[in-house]
């Protein structure tokens, strides 16, 4: 009797998980099935000087949220420039950008900025699009 009471309540379980948990409704009413995560394309960049104004090359760029590395490192080039591009990122608030000088001549520096994403390239039926989070930021960094 226990055996047959488990069956059927498994069966009543499975029923509703696979009504609620796995289907949905658009704005007509249909029934619709997406899986899924959403994404957004990140494009960071910037100048990173000294004092005098002057670019700084090779410096380490980071770009994270609450810790966590979300797009791949960059360093500056020979005129102080620094530009990431991530196509499928994650979709935060904010983001942390911290520039450290592996050298250590300079000491290193860091802002949080928030993210605003602009969705006016994503077809309206794209729900798990983003859009384009453009972020630019410059550092002028200080001597050790």
């Amino acid at each position: 009797m226990k055996t047959n009471f488990l069956k059927g309540l498994n069966a009543i379980l499975a029923f509703l998980v696979g009504l609620f948990g796995f289907t949905s409704c658009d704005e007509h009413g249909e029934l619709v099935a997406e899986y899924g995560c959403p994404y957004a394309t990140f494009k960071v960049s910037g100048n990173i000087t000294d004092e005098a104004k002057q670019p700084v090359e090779n410096i380490q760029v980071k770009v994270k949220n609450d810790g966590y590395q979300i797009m791949p490192e960059g360093y500056s080039d020979e005129n102080g420039r620094y530009t990431i591009e991530d196509v499928g990122a994650f979709p935060v608030p904010n983001v942390d950008i911290i520039v450290t000088d592996t050298a250590g001549v300079f000491d290193s520096d860091s802002v949080r900025v928030e993210v605003t994403y602009d969705r006016s390239k994503v077809s309206p039926d794209d729900h798990w699009n983003d859009g384009e989070a453009i972020i630019q930021y410059d550092f002028q960094l200080k001597k050790k």
